[in-house]
């Protein structure tokens, strides 16, 4: 009788360890909720999404690794922490909140140096950085508050089914997003065959002028050379590249148009459009220096990547000075 009362008592000691079941349920909502909120912010960005607006932070990360690339393994690793969140909540939970920290972590950044846009969506939805903020900070502290590394309880791990999500969720950015880029080398279109665009168009492209890569070619040879048709445009003169809702576009164009020198040079104006350009527009028509013509890149399904403004003097049709404006880093 003893050892039976014994043993009784050691069971219920055991059983008062376990936490109650309905604190099991709130960590694993707090867990499954926010990663269904990261699993629209991701699908948002793979179907309608560019690496364009990824935040500069990302995009300057691993600077040897193509953007296109990048914005592949961002949404990868987004993926396999929303799968992980249903299939192993136990494994998810530090994922998550390390996600989450890191987030709110670059919105204050982005808050402080004053963006309009979190990025977090890749260009397809344009959110404020404080409205994103707030958004990812009840995430974040609804997973601190449910407690899971103390309330979870271990379970059986599905190995194939776990296995299979995570190659579903490393496999379908490379499926959905095309990383095309027009080819860095263009033919040279001063023969006799018209020139026009190509046929089949990137998703999206990368506008980059550093000297590196622009330094010394003619402007043919660069993805310009793609885009428009260049011999429409005098070859002997200053190309900027800009947009029209880039304030530090603005501030360079007024800048040139009330100086009594440069303003009498002769400009060509590369635009580079963006999705409801005209409801954020910073430039305006008396910011256009007076002899100046316009060149508008064709619209891309997923937008131009870079930023502006780039100023090119051209000689003959060859870049022989790039200079990036004060936008960009």
């Amino acid at each position: 009788m003893q050892c039976m009362k014994s043993s009784t008592t050691s069971a219920r000691r055991v059983d008062t360890r376990l936490p109650p079941k309905s604190r099991v349920r709130l960590a694993l909502l707090a867990i499954r909720l926010s990663a269904l909120w990261v699993l629209i912010v991701a699908s948002i960005k793979l179907f309608q999404g560019s690496p364009s607006d990824l935040p500069l932070v990302v995009q300057n990360f691993m600077d040897g690794m193509d953007v296109g690339q990048k914005f592949r393994v961002v949404v990868a690793i987004e993926l396999s922490v929303v799968f992980l969140a249903f299939l192993r909540p136990t494994w998810a939970w530090p994922l998550l909140v390390g996600m989450f920290s890191l987030f709110v972590a670059i919105l204050v950044k982005l808050i402080a140096e004053g963006s309009d846009s979190c990025g977090c969506f890749g260009g397809a939805i344009k959110i404020k950085p404080a409205t994103m903020l707030v958004l990812d900070g009840i995430c974040l502290a609804g997973l601190i508050a449910t407690r899971p590394w103390r309330n979870l309880l271990a379970t059986p791990t599905p190995w194939l089914l776990t296995v299979t999500a995570l190659a579903a969720a490393w496999v379908a950015p490379f499926l959905i997003f095309k990383n095309e880029q027009l080819p860095t080398q263009q033919p040279d279109h001063s023969g006799t065959v018209a020139w026009q665009l190509p046929a089949k168009m990137p998703e999206f492209q990368v506008i980059n002028p550093n000297k590196q890569a622009w330094l010394g070619k003619h402007v043919k040879e660069t993805p310009l050379g793609a885009l428009i048709d260049v011999d429409l445009y005098p070859q002997d003169a200053t190309w900027i590249l800009y947009r029209i809702t880039c304030d530090h576009c603005a501030k360079e164009l007024q800048a040139i148009t009330n100086d009594p020198v440069l303003s009498q040079k002769l400009y060509v104006l590369v635009r580079i459009p963006e999705p409801d350009e005209e409801q954020f527009r910073q430039v305006l028509p008396a910011h256009y220096p007076p002899m100046h013509q316009e060149a508008i890149l064709p619209p891309l399904a997923r937008g131009y990547m870079g930023q502006t403004p780039w100023t090119l003097e051209l000689e003959g049709g060859v870049i022989k000075s790039v200079v990036a404006g004060e936008g960009v880093q």
